[in-house]
C-alpha cells in the first residue's frame, strides 16, 4: 500500500464509514427557487475543503456525495479522497488508493442508495468502489468493442445513474450501463469527440465534436446495439473552432455552454430550439462569454441551473461565475486577490450552497454562496 501518509490509524473503517452513510448529515434540499441577483454574488470563503489532507497532485477530479456533506477528491496520485464537509472542520474521512491508475475521472453514484465511487484514468478499465465495504472492482466489459475504447479516462455518468458515458476513439462515443458496466452501443460522429454531457432526465446525450458540431442522440425506449440510432437533432456551434467542452444545465437541460480553446463560451437557450432534427438553421447563442482568454477546461452549472461556472487551467485564477438567464459576468468575485490557483476541477454541492474549487497544486478551497 502506497500510503506512507495516509495514516490508517485516522482513517475510517469502511464499517464507520457505511454507518456514517446510513444515518446523519444529509443535505437539505430547499423546495423553493429564490431568484439570484445578476449583477453581485455574495460569497464568502470557507476553510479549504481538503486542507488535513491535500494532494500529492493535481486535483482531477471533485465530486459531492448525492445526499451526505462528503466530498471527494482524485488526481495522478492515484488516491481518492473523502472529507465530511462542514466549512469548518471539514474532516478527512478516509482514502483509496488505486495502484497503477492515475485518476482522471472519479464520481460518486448519483444514486444515493448505493454509495459507490467510479475512478477511471488512461487505463481499458474503471474502478469501482463500494463504500460500504472497501471493496474495489476493475470493470471492462466491452464485449469485443475495445478498439473503439482504449482508454476510460473520460467517463462520465449521467444524472441518474443509469448511464455512463466515454469518449472512444476514432469517432465513437460509447455507452454503458451504470450498473453493471456493460457496453450497451456505440454512437459515431463525425471528427474527433471532444466532449458529451447527459441531459438532467437522461432522456438524451450531447455528443460534440471539435468543429462545433453537435450531435443530440434520443436515449429513450431500448437501447441495443443493433437498433439505429436515432439523432435527435444535429447543428453546429456559431463560430465553432477549436473546440473543447460542452455542458448542459437548468430545468428540462434548458441551457447549454459550449467552450473553446480561445476562452470563448457560447450560451444557448434549448427551449427556443426548433423541435425537429432537419433543421438546417442552426440556433445561435444568446450570449457569448469573452471573458477567459485559454482554453476553457471546465463548464458546470449548479444544480438549479441559475449559476455556470467557468474556467480554464492554462493561466492563474482563470475563472468566472456566469448568471443565468441573463449570461452577465459577476464582476465582484473573483477578485485579483482571490486564491484560486490554476482551476483543474469545480463542483457545486447538491443543495447549491457551496463550491469547491481544486487546482494544480492539490488544494480546494471552499466557498459558501450566501444566496441559498
Amino acid at each position: 500500500m502506497d500510503q506512507d501518509d495516509e495514516s490508517l490509524k485516522k482513517q475510517m473503517t469502511p464499517a464507520t464509514l457505511s454507518k456514517f452513510l446510513s444515518t446523519t448529515h444529509q443535505f437539505l434540499a430547499s423546495k423553493q427557487l429564490k431568484l439570484i441577483s445578476p449583477t453581485r454574488i455574495s460569497i464568502t470563503r470557507l476553510k479549504d475543503a481538503n486542507y488535513q489532507k491535500i494532494s500529492k497532485s493535481a486535483i482531477q477530479a471533485l465530486s459531492f456525495h448525492p445526499t451526505h456533506s462528503i466530498l471527494l477528491t482524485a488526481g495522478f496520485d492515484k488516491t481518492i479522497r473523502l472529507y465530511q464537509i462542514d466549512g469548518k472542520t471539514n474532516n478527512y474521512m478516509t482514502s483509496y488508493f488505486l495502484k497503477n491508475c492515475p485518476i482522471m475521472a472519479c464520481q460518486f453514484s448519483p444514486q444515493p442508495e448505493q454509495n459507490l465511487v467510479y475512478a477511471a484514468g488512461r487505463r481499458k478499465y474503471m474502478n469501482k468502489i463500494n463504500l460500504n465495504t472497501g471493496e474495489v472492482e476493475k470493470i471492462s466489459r466491452m464485449y469485443g468493442h475495445e478498439q473503439v475504447q482504449k482508454s476510460f479516462e473520460s467517463m462520465k455518468l449521467s444524472p441518474g445513474g443509469k448511464f455512463i458515458g466515454m469518449i472512444g476513439n476514432s469517432g465513437w462515443f460509447n455507452l454503458v450501463n451504470g450498473t453493471t458496466g456493460q457496453w450497451i452501443k456505440g454512437f459515431k460522429i463525425e471528427g474527433t469527440v471532444v466532449d458529451f454531457d447527459f441531459a438532467q432526465d437522461e432522456s438524451f446525450v450531447v455528443v460534440i465534436n471539435s468543429a462545433g458540431e453537435v450531435w443530440e442522440f434520443e436515449l429513450t425506449g431500448k437501447l441495443t446495439s443493433k437498433l439505429e440510432n436515432k439523432v435527435l437533432r444535429k447543428w453546429a456551434d456559431d463560430g465553432g473552432v477549436g473546440i473543447t467542452r460542452v455542458k448542459l444545465g437548468g430545468r428540462n437541460s434548458r441551457w447549454m455552454a459550449i467552450g473553446s480553446n480561445n476562452g470563448i463560451v457560447n450560451l444557448y437557450d434549448r427551449s427556443t430550439f426548433k423541435d425537429t432534427a432537419e433543421s438546417t438553421l442552426n440556433p445561435k447563442p444568446f450570449k457569448t462569454v469573452e471573458n477567459l482568454v485559454t482554453s476553457i477546461s471546465s463548464l458546470l452549472f449548479n444544480p438549479d441551473g441559475q449559476l455556470l461556472a467557468i474556467a480554464s487551467r492554462a493561466k492563474r485564477d482563470a475563472f468566472k461565475l456566469v448568471h443565468m438567464p441573463s449570461g452577465s459576468v459577476y464582476s465582484n468575485w473573483p477578485t485579483s486577490g482571490t486564491p484560486l490557483g490554476k482551476v483543474t476541477s469545480i463542483v457545486f454541492s447538491p443543495n447549491n450552497e457551496m463550491l469547491a474549487v481544486g487546482n494544480e497544486a492539490g488544494k480546494v478551497t471552499l466557498w459558501r454562496l450566501n444566496h441559498y
